[in-house]
């Protein structure tokens, strides 16, 4: 099972979301290519993520997103580090998070700066 797992959704449309991985329901994932999700991180209910998102860790000792309710990730966006987005945040397009981001609110840029 783990390799027809591998073969279909990693090879074939380019999405590593492992095992281990805490999702809530109704992930939505829209132009799929590219996307990477941490082992460790924790997606809420109702996540919209786009292509080329990343959620990790900064290093390997480092710990992983945790990732609230109704967020919506923008394509090529970086969620890194030990840190919480919220219920309800944006995030945009290439944005390189690498601080909290408080409910409700969005976060745009490189590095990231609240709005």
């Amino acid at each position: 099972m783990c390799l027809v797992y591998l073969v279909i959704v990693e090879w074939t449309w380019g999405i590593e979301i492992p095992w281990t991985t805490e999702v809530g329901s109704r992930l939505r994932i829209f132009h799929g290519t590219g996307i990477v999700v941490n082992g460790g991180a924790k997606l809420g209910n109702d996540v919209t993520l786009h292509q080329g998102v990343c959620i990790g860790a900064r290093s390997s000792e480092g710990g992983s997103p945790i990732i609230g309710n109704g967020v919506h990730l923008g394509a090529g966006s970086m969620i890194l580090g030990a840190i919480s987005v919220g219920d309800n945040g944006r995030i945009g397009a290439g944005a390189v998070v690498l601080a909290d981001v408080p409910p409700g609110k969005a976060a745009v840029g490189n590095p990231a700066r609240i709005l």
